[in-house]
């Protein structure tokens, strides 16, 4: 009986043999993603049978406290449970896969979501004096840890109004403008973590104040000048906060002056000479309009007058 011996296929084997020894298979990096109470540890392996996990080593550091998580099992992602919300821990983790017994280490970080968000509490709701305005506050959701940083949206109605949103990164208090007297505004409260909304808050309702008065001025006077008038006048002590606006009639157009805390005023482009009548009124946030208060005078020229 003979033996043949092919030189050439021996050969061959030999250098495939050779050859899958020293082909160069990546060590499969991982991700870390956040879950409630837990992260999930995910290799991102590409080749399952040349990337084969034959032992892994999980540390978990945030600079004081640590905790290792190891085994033998071929698997793909890990969950690491009993964990703080919100807390910033570094990743480290060490694999050996079937390929030669390849090692490899890498590092990652990552921050365990709270299990749920509850609704934010004590929401409450002040309208003030001026009619269009109401400060509102509420408590952060219980049992959410303070290292949760969490913003809020805040949703207002009047009636069938549109819903209007404002965002706010603090529980208040928080001033809202804009509103309008006597009218019930609702208000409701969400706190989100990133894109994660919790649960909403219960719905608050409150009316707007019919808006305080202005002062009435008093003491109107007009000072000639060259094609101009300078008008003057008073106030009540302690009033001045009470007026948002003035309204100044002449020659039947309004103009419209902001109380800027003076109690003067130009009106300049005249004609020399002539008689004018102004009227002057005090106009609130709310839009309340004082009592008129009335002068009359006649701008000077740099010629005589006929």
């Amino acid at each position: 009986m003979g033996f043949s011996f092919d030189r050439r296929k021996t050969t061959l084997i030999s250098f495939q043999y050779l050859s899958s020894l020293s082909e160069t298979v990546k060590i499969p990096n991982f991700i870390v993603e956040p879950k409630p109470g837990s992260l999930l540890i995910k290799w991102m392996i590409t080749d399952y049978q040349k990337q084969t996990l034959m032992f892994y080593k999980i540390l978990l550091n945030d600079g004081v406290w640590k905790r290792t998580v190891e085994g033998n099992q071929n698997v793909t992602e890990v969950l690491v449970d009993g964990l703080e919300p919100c807390h910033f821990y570094v990743v480290g983790v060490t694999i050996v896969i079937a390929h030669n017994w390849t090692i490899g280490t890498f590092w990652n970080c990552g921050s365990p979501l709270p299990k749920d968000i509850k609704r934010p509490r004590e929401l409450q709701v002040y309208s003030l004096d001026s009619g269009k305005q109401q400060v509102i506050t509420w408590l952060r959701p219980r049992n959410l840890s303070s290292k949760c940083r969490v913003y809020y949206v805040l949703y207002r109605s009047s009636g069938k109004k549109d819903v209007v949103k404002q965002t706010f990164n603090s529980v208040g208090p928080h001033l809202i403008g804009g509103l309008r007297p006597q009218v019930v505004y609702s208000y409701r409260v969400q706190a989100y973590l990133g894109f994660i909304p919790g649960a909403v808050s219960h719905t608050v309702k409150e009316r707007t104040f019919p808006g305080e008065h202005p002062a009435t001025p008093y003491d109107l006077r007009l000072v000639p000048m060259i094609r101009s008038l300078k008008l003057l006048w008073k106030l009540p002590e302690g009033q001045c906060a009470t007026v948002d606006n003035y309204l100044i009639w002449l020659d039947g157009a309004i103009h419209l002056l902001e109380n800027n805390n003076r109690t003067e005023f130009v009106l300049t482009n005249l004609h020399p000479c002539r008689f004018y009548a102004v009227e002057l009124v005090a106009v609130s946030a709310a839009s309340i309009k004082s009592g008129k208060v009335a002068a009359s005078g006649s701008p000077l020229s740099e010629t005589p007058c006929d």
